[in-house]
């Protein structure tokens, strides 16, 4: 269903209880879904969505699905070209939770090193 993950992601907003569900379910599809599937960029949408709540639960259950998305190559090269991904797990690595913090370093250095491993890579990047 098309509007799944946008009506997960805007009730991952709000300031209760369901933030918290609804951004675990979140998380719980970023297991499954890959890089080939029709609504992977919906996911990521979703996940860059919820990386601007104010709930630490669901900032945690937000890097933990970046983590997982960025640990198969295939999703890092549509990660990295998903506009606004990058800035929010930029933010996150400030975030003043360690778990947050960790999860989105892991993520973000899972990606880079997909590219720039080796000066090889990066002259095959450019």
């Amino acid at each position: 269903h098309p509007g799944l993950l946008v009506t997960f992601s805007a009730l991952a907003c709000r300031q209760d209880q369901l933030a918290s569900v609804a951004a675990m379910t979140i998380k719980k599809l970023a297991t499954h879904i890959r890089s080939n599937d029709p609504c992977h960029a919906r996911l990521l949408q979703a996940l860059i969505t919820i990386s601007y709540g104010k709930s630490t639960e669901v900032l945690k259950w937000a890097v933990k699905a970046f983590a997982e998305q960025a640990s198969f190559p295939n999703d890092r090269v549509k990660m990295i070209s998903q506009r606004g991904l990058l800035p929010a797990l930029t933010m996150l690595i400030d975030d003043k939770n360690n778990v947050v913090r960790g999860y989105a370093e892991v993520a973000l250095s899972a990606m880079a090193g997909r590219y720039f491993n080796t000066g090889a890579d990066i002259q095959s990047y450019f």
